[in-house]
């Protein structure tokens, strides 16, 4: 969260005279980022405390508390990794990536939701947190339910394979001219 907001309020214009001293760039920076944490945690407990009069308490090395409120925001930014490249998307099986920046670039977790997409050479996901699928029918019952086992989808009953060799027939029928062709063309000179 910090960091979105570091990169809010950071202005490259402002920076260019403190850029010739990598040092006050550093310091400067690193100022700015904790006053800006340090607002933001005090507007949020004065929004907790003072006007919804909420008990603050510290989840502590419970961090799947943080998570699950995450996702209860997020999730429909949900994830899944894909065997052949990167992740897809549970909306819309768009194909994208962890952002290289982020904490879980070579963790390469099953489950994660996200902030949000950035656009460079590939789709990134920035501001990443790994899930637990079972949480995405906890929290979003109305857009994600339990699939049955059993069952096979539409998509997987139709790339069904079959092989064009079988050691039971034999020994040329295997060739391309026994698959069934899907389009004739007749062509006429």
């Amino acid at each position: 969260m910090t960091t979105v907001l570091a990169v809010l309020i950071f202005n490259p214009k402002l920076a260019q005279p403190a850029a010739k001293s990598s040092m006050l760039l550093c310091m400067s920076s690193s100022v700015t980022v904790c006053r800006v944490q340090s607002s933001v945690k005090s507007k949020l407990w004065t929004v907790a405390v003072d006007t919804h009069k909420l008990d603050v308490v510290s989840c502590g090395k419970k961090t799947a508390l943080v998570q699950k409120a995450i996702l209860s925001g997020f999730f429909r930014n949900a994830a899944k990794k894909d065997p052949q490249e990167g992740y897809r998307t549970l909306v819309d099986q768009q194909v994208v990536y962890i952002h290289p920046s982020s904490a879980l670039f070579n963790r390469q977790p099953d489950w994660v939701v996200y902030h949000e997409l950035v656009m460079t050479t590939k789709e990134y996901m920035r501001e990443v947190t790994t899930i637990d699928p079972r949480w995405l029918v906890e929290y979003a019952p109305k857009f994600f339910k339990f699939g049955d086992p059993t069952k096979l989808s539409r998509a997987k009953k139709s790339m069904r394979v079959e092989p064009l060799f079988n050691k039971h027939e034999e020994k040329d029928s295997w060739r391309i001219s026994r698959v069934p062709r899907k389009f004739h063309v007749k062509t006429t000179f």
